[in-house]
């Protein structure tokens, strides 16, 4: 695997995908969640409204997070992992 033109096998590569995972635990969560209403406040104070949409998107976002959490899903795969192991593998299996 350490050729960079050696092709891997769906198998080969699926395990490679299984090994990119990654945990979100609720205290990240927690700080981003926080760090975000500084800033909110911030962009509110300064009338940034185009700042604050995304903000409130991006809190929106850790909201729903934290429901994933609580269901007890704390482990992911980015989704450009994904999306690499489908334009790359999926044809061949």
């Amino acid at each position: 695997m350490n050729n960079l033109n050696e092709e891997l096998t769906p198998k080969e590569y699926f395990n490679k995908i299984k090994n990119l995972k990654n945990k979100m635990e609720k205290e990240e969560i927690d700080i981003n969640y926080n760090n975000l209403l500084r800033m909110a406040n911030v962009y509110h104070r300064a009338k940034q409204t185009s700042g604050l949409k995304k903000i409130l998107f991006f809190l929106k976002s850790l909201e729903k997070e934290k429901k994933v959490l609580d269901a007890g899903i704390n482990v992911f795969v980015y989704r450009k992992d994904i999306e690499e192991y489908i334009e790359n593998v999926s044809d061949e299996v």
